[in-house]
């Protein structure tokens, strides 16, 4: 007889209680605090981008750090809403949580339009000799950067328009 590799009820109810009303991390329960989280973590981003740029690898180690520092701090202050199955939290939940991914879908679109914007406009201009195009380690930096935005957009937009969680 084969194991089911899926959590049984009994371990999924105790988990969602935990989730829902245990108190880990009590200092990310203010609003202040997780929206003090979501701009260090915007920020971060930015400058690894800058970093990348500009040659600069230590600042882009630190953003980095910090980064995942942020990220780490806001996974857990969302939690209770993103992780959960749809059976253990309300309509209300369940409707943020089908809008915050659909505006996540929409950033990421943006961005990668952006960066395609970015490479036809620097293509057009390196012909013309006006400007040169992005070596391929800034590509790489601007990757890594869509990377990270597209994993921490559905937590930032929560953990910034929720007061309550």
């Amino acid at each position: 007889m084969m194991k089911e590799p899926f959590k049984s009820e009994d371990v999924l109810a105790k988990e969602a209680e935990h989730a829902l009303y245990g108190e880990h991390a009590p200092w990310l329960r203010s609003h202040s605090a997780r929206r003090l989280l979501c701009v260090f973590c915007v920020v971060s981003l930015v400058a690894y981008a800058v970093a990348g740029f500009s040659d600069a690898p230590v600042i882009s180690l630190i953003a980095l750090l910090v980064f995942i520092a942020t990220y780490i701090g806001l996974r857990v202050a969302v939690r209770k809403i993103v992780d959960l199955p749809d059976r253990y939290v309300d309509e209300r939940m369940k409707m943020l949580r089908g809008d915050i991914y659909r505006w996540t879908h929409v950033g990421v679109a943006a961005m990668i339009s952006a960066i395609m914007i970015l490479h036809i406009v620097l293509s057009l201009m390196a012909k013309s000799g006006i400007a040169q195009t992005l070596s391929s380690e800034q590509w790489f930096d601007l990757m890594f950067v869509l990377l990270f935005a597209s994993l921490a957009l559905p937590n930032i937009l929560l953990a910034w328009r929720e007061r309550e969680i």
